[in-house]
């Protein structure tokens, strides 16, 4: 004998099947469209969840150490001031890179806002939340890169070793040294120190101990391999000229 719903129970099979958020191609934009009623009491605040947790998605884990914090803005004359930028940042900081694709378990275009992240313990199975950041629209098949905060067990220091300038030949030098230690007692750690050439556009670097690779017009990164409870150790010599 068929067995029919109850209406309430026909009204949730509806409500289950309407719940997400359905998303369309509008213009140049996205439209995403709420499937089901949603109560709001006064004066209340509601989350609600845009898409279902997207689980088994590959990432690449990144270990930056930016020494100096921040990226300075281009100023209009070089700055030859010797304790203009020697102020050291210690933290070194946690990035995932993950490619919104299908195969990779997304493929769907992400609006701004904020992305959390979480982990599975081995031990018990369990997902554990290890961090959350705000992303930029990203659409189908493009990469994001998600902050998830700073490393407990790998710290990094930069200082000014030497400062050298003539203003009348138009010429800085200056000796940098970046040091990241990892206090990890059993793995080895991959870290790209991140350096800014902050005091005039026209630069070259003169001495160095470990390549780099160019990123920008005043970025270089320098990748380093830091084994356990060891120390990496990344000297250069930067000059400018105008």
């Amino acid at each position: 004998m068929p067995t029919r719903l109850a209406p309430a129970t026909t009204g949730r099979a509806r409500e289950a099947k309407a719940a997400g958020f359905e998303e369309k191609a509008f213009f140049e934009y996205h439209l995403y469209t709420l499937g089901r009623p949603a109560t709001l009491a006064q004066n209340a605040t509601k989350q609600i969840e845009l898409f279902p947790t997207a689980s088994g998605v590959g990432c690449e884990k990144k270990l930056v150490y930016h020494g100096l914090g921040s990226n300075y803005p281009v100023y209009g004359s070089p700055m030859s001031d010797r304790n203009f930028g020697i102020r050291s940042n210690r933290k070194v900081d946690v990035y995932l890179q993950i490619r919104n694709a299908q195969p990779n378990g997304l493929g769907v275009p992400l609006p701004a806002g904020k992305l959390r992240v979480s982990k599975r313990d081995d031990a018990d199975g369990s997902l554990e939340f290890i961090g959350e950041d705000l992303i930029d629209h990203t659409a189908r098949d493009e990469t994001v890169q998600v902050k998830l905060g700073s490393a407990f067990d790998v710290v990094g220091e930069r200082k000014q070793l030497d400062y050298r300038v003539d203003t009348a030949a138009r010429w800085i030098e200056e000796d940098i040294e970046i040091r990241v230690r990892n206090q990890k007692p059993d793995e080895t750690v991959e870290v790209i120190v991140k350096e800014n050439l902050y005091r005039w556009s026209n630069w070259s670097i003169i001495r160095r101990t470990h390549d780099f690779d160019r990123q920008d017009s005043r970025t270089v990164h320098f990748p380093v391999r830091v084994a356990p409870k060891g120390e990496a150790v990344v000297r250069y010599s930067v000059r400018y000229t105008w």
